[in-house]
């Protein structure tokens, strides 16, 4: 049976790199992975929803696993205020049968 090599590191400075970081220091227990989350999150949303689209949803992918990512850190460390209030960010940013879901979690 024929192996698939491993993927390539991600680029420096990239989105990828940035949010693999961050999961490694959430997995960590590092919460200097809260700084990097927010502001993958916060830069995310602030570009155009067909940007985020752009490269089969490269970055809006991105965005959903940093807040997602973001949102669990947060309640795991009990600070459920902020961690409610990732919901209401990204709520906004996701189609309407995605927001109900969210909306759940809430």
């Amino acid at each position: 049976m024929a192996t698939t090599p491993d993927a390539p590191p991600p680029i420096k400075g990239s989105w990828e790199e940035r949010m693999q970081t961050a999961q490694q220091m959430a997995a960590n227990r590092n919460d200097a992975c809260i700084d990097i989350y927010e502001m993958l999150v916060t830069r995310l949303t602030t570009m155009s929803k067909m940007q985020r689209q752009a490269a089969n949803g490269r970055l809006q992918n991105i965005l959903m696993q940093a807040a997602v990512d973001l949102h669990s850190y947060l309640t795991m460390r009990e600070k459920y205020t902020r961690a409610m209030s990732v919901l209401d960010q990204i709520i906004l940013e996701m189609p309407d049968g995605d927001a109900q879901q969210w909306n759940m979690h809430g």
